[in-house]
């Protein structure tokens, strides 16, 4: 199974690459190099070497296990801290939608609004499931604020490839769809015969 990348913790990844390492360049500079002045305060600048390298780290592993696999049964969402899988059975339906559209910039801070700029106009994949298999909270703290929009009681995928991944899910919607059907018509075949 392809794995489908999340593109919120790699815009994150991207974000927070320089500006991590040049604190940990300097502040290490600070720690190596002999001085009078930042006598008293070399483990204070120690501390903010390792913590702007161990965020470095912690967003590097955050991009990695974000993303989304499609099955053959089932749809799996995963993160750093957990997962979600979804059964085919559960999606009520599935639609291409603009990001934006699904969370609206206007109901954004400005903080959240510059660093989701480069999204607004994204091809998201929305998903309704039919029970959602977590709270909303849940939901939101295993993944964070963008894959839920409670309001709309929808998913939203923005990921690497969206195509293959929509391709993938409407394959499976459709097999379950004609199973369904198929289902249905032996019933009645075999109901007709009856009579």
């Amino acid at each position: 199974m392809k794995k489908h990348y999340f593109l919120i913790p790699r815009h994150l990844q991207e974000v927070i690459h320089l500006p991590s390492l040049l604190i940990f360049a300097i502040s290490l500079a600070v720690v190596l190099v002999p001085s009078s002045i930042v006598e008293t305060n070399r483990w204070a600048w120690s501390v903010i070497a390792v913590a702007s390298l161990l965020l470095k780290l912690f967003t590097k592993l955050i991009s990695h296990f974000a993303y989304v696999e499609a099955g053959e049964d089932n749809l799996q969402i995963r993160s750093l801290l957990g997962e979600i899988i979804i059964p085919y059975e559960n999606i009520a339906n599935s639609y291409l939608s603009m990001f934006g559209k699904i969370f609206e910039p206007a109901k954004q801070t400005w903080s959240q609004r510059l660093f989701l700029h480069p999204f607004w106009f994204k091809t998201v994949i929305v998903l309704e499931p039919g029970e959602f298999p977590f709270s909303y909270k849940g939901v939101r703290l295993l993944f964070g604020k963008y894959l839920f929009e409670p309001r709309k009681k929808v998913l939203a995928l923005l990921v690497t490839d969206w195509q293959e991944l929509n391709l993938r899910i409407s394959a499976a919607l459709e097999k379950k769809r004609y199973k369904r059907i198929d289902l249905a018509q032996r019933r009645h075949f075999m109901h007709s015969e009856r009579v």
